[in-house]
């Protein structure tokens, strides 16, 4: 009997550990900056709401300190607001350790459960930026009624605000649109000249060259894109089909590579990639 008790017993441990750091995330730096703030239309706290309201409103230089166990701080917002970023900035007496903050999401659409996750952030007076929606585990694009978060006692909070972009980088390294003119002048050429294999590899090169993130980003996106997503549809479509028929050795070794999988999503997935698996499989 007790060999099955220390059995349910470790199986219920491990479970509460696989929960725990499912739910569990820390600063991600293509969180930041968040500088389009959202400014709920209403702050809940056991005191001090004007100094808070100033401080989610973006104002640097205000302190707002937890008090004994009451250090939580209700966001509430407007209809049909979704929340993506935030960022937070604290300090503490013991700052070299990160801290869980606890967070509690809760949709305005109760079709959608309630969700609470620990965001680790050091207290030390650093303005870290996290991510909510899918990459937090959390329903993507679900317009929230309130955020909550609670700081543990002790802690001084220097900067707390919420933005609804997904990112606010802007792209410097990004090859793209001009990388995208060159590629259907190659493409072009490529099928005026079928026979021309320095028409091929000028299409092949140029292409490789779109297989990479860089700084891309869509309006939409969280994070670095292949630059070719940012393309039309019509004209990608155009180009994997191209690349997939080309018989040189430098356009199945970019297309039977890792790179090129990485880079496939959805149906050009389906598609594409069991067909570039094999295909690399040849150069092993």
């Amino acid at each position: 009997m007790k060999k099955y008790y220390f059995i349910f017993l470790f199986l219920l441990i491990s479970r509460s550990i696989l929960f725990a750091s499912e739910n569990q995330f820390y600063p991600d730096p293509s969180a930041c900056p968040v500088e389009e703030l959202v400014i709920p239309y209403k702050i809940i706290a056991t005191h001090s709401t004007n100094i808070l309201k100033e401080i989610v409103a973006g104002r640097v230089g205000l302190k707002w300190k937890c008090q004994n166990d009451e250090g939580v701080v209700r966001l509430i917002f407007n209809k049909g607001t979704v929340i993506r970023r935030f960022q937070i900035n604290l300090i503490g007496t013991d700052n070299d350790k990160p801290i869980p903050i606890e967070i509690t999401w809760t949709p305005q659409d109760s079709m959608w459960g309630v969700e609470t996750r620990y965001f680790y952030t050091k207290p030390d007076g650093q303005t870290n930026c996290f991510f909510l929606g899918y990459l937090a585990k959390i329903p993507e694009n679900v317009p929230v009624h309130e955020i909550a978060f609670n700081f543990p006692a002790g802690l001084v909070l220097q900067r707390l605000s919420v933005s609804d972009k997904p990112s606010e980088v802007v792209m410097k390294s990004c090859p793209m649109p001009h990388l995208r003119d060159k590629i259907i002048i190659a493409y072009d050429d490529c099928l005026k000249n079928p026979y021309d294999m320095d028409k091929e590899r000028t299409f092949v090169n140029l292409f490789e060259k779109s297989l990479h993130r860089y700084d891309c980003r869509r309006s939409y996106d969280y994070k670095p894109v292949p630059a070719w997503w940012l393309c039309a549809y019509e004209e990608t479509d155009k180009w994997l089909r191209l690349l997939s028929q080309m018989k040189s050795l430098e356009a199945k070794k970019i297309f039977g590579s890792s790179l090129f999988r990485s880079t496939l999503d959805g149906e050009y997935a389906e598609e594409y990639y069991e067909k570039s698996r094999l295909t690399g499989e040849q150069f092993k």
